[in-house]
């Protein structure tokens, strides 16, 4: 999709793709999808960088990420970034898929471990050693895109952005001691853990970061606007779920709202996933609500503008890139 012509209200994302599309459940997205000039330039480079730091050893590992299509997302997500912006956004979504991969497979049931190695890396980005125990290559990619986005953010912007890792790592390891003990959360539990894990607060702080105006400390500080985030958050946390729910439940692993649904109310995966969709729907329409209850505010505050504007792409992005993208599969 590009943005150049008519979104319907309720755009079809339930149509067959030809492999390796999966198929998606129709979903209600509203937001007009964009998508960055520099879409074909930073697919090349995400591919050359994470060669270069050794995190694709393989022809095999290189194709694969080739076929996940990661710089598709970050130039739906900040389709008006420029090109050097749009690769720091991709080297950051590398470097966290990547550590996402292994703290859910090599440490998935090791939560002192990971809470261990969360201390590690939260203490390097306040200035102490690199987190060793991550291995070279994704030590050495995490100390560059953190070296570049230093250069360019507030100390306040980065306290904020710290926090936000160190929320995704803490439900990490949550999750990495539920499956230590078999456990599958309940839906309230796994619905609060899951705006952490999914890591969408670190990127959503991206787009104030990039913004050509500068931002306040936090343009979300007031009670409704941050309500905004919230609803963002699990509208594409949920989304992915609806997603990926295949592959966690082929893997025995409980963390996805889909699979949590169906154990919580017994029932089938067919009626767990309409429930999950119910959900999604109803959040984005609470966001547009949020949203328009603060019309006045976005329209003479251009950060806070910009802001919400970026959670509106990152909203459709993650639905248009996972048409084409073949992590899922």
């Amino acid at each position: 999709m590009r943005c150049d012509g008519p979104v319907d209200e309720r755009p079809p994302v339930d149509a067959v793709q030809s492999s390796p599309t999966p198929v998606l459940p129709a979903v209600f997205c509203p937001f007009p999808p964009r998508v960055s000039p520099h879409l074909a330039a930073v697919h090349r480079y995400a591919v050359r960088w994470a060669t270069r730091h050794g995190l694709l050893p393989t022809a095999r590992e290189r194709a694969t990420f080739a076929r996940a299509r990661f710089a598709a997302l970050m130039a739906r997500a900040y389709p008006d970034a420029s090109y050097p912006d749009v690769c720091l956004t991709v080297s950051w979504l590398t470097v966290t898929f990547i550590l996402d991969d292994h703290l859910e497979s090599t440490l998935g049931r090791s939560p002192d471990v990971q809470r261990e190695l969360a201390g590690e890396v939260l203490d390097h980005f306040a200035g102490g050693q690199p987190p060793a125990r991550l291995g070279r290559p994704l030590v050495g990619a995490l100390e560059e895109v953190w070296t570049r986005t230093v250069a360019r953010t507030t100390p306040a912007w980065r306290e904020r952005f710290v926090g936000h890792v160190g929320c995704y790592l803490a439900a990490n390891a949550w999750e990495a001691d539920n499956r230590s003990r078999n456990r599958t959360p309940p839906i309230g539990e796994y619905v609060r853990m899951r705006r952490h894990s999914a890591a969408t607060a670190m990127f959503f702080d991206l787009v104030e970061a990039l913004a050509e105006v500068p931002a306040d400390p936090d343009p979300f500080a007031e009670a409704g606007l941050a309500l905004l985030r919230t609803h963002a958050d699990n509208v594409v946390a949920w989304f992915n779920d609806l997603v990926s729910w295949p592959k966690e439940a082929a893997g025995g692993d409980p963390h996805n709202l889909v699979l949590v649904v169906g154990r919580e109310l017994r029932v089938p995966t067919a009626a767990a996933i309409r429930h999950v969709v119910e959900r999604h729907d109803h959040e984005v329409r609470a966001f547009i609500a949020a949203r328009d209850r603060y019309g006045s505010r976005l329209a003479t505050h251009t950060p806070v503008r910009r802001a919400v504007d970026g959670l509106q792409c990152w909203i459709r992005a993650n639905v248009d890139w996972s048409r084409e993208s073949g992590r899922y599969v």
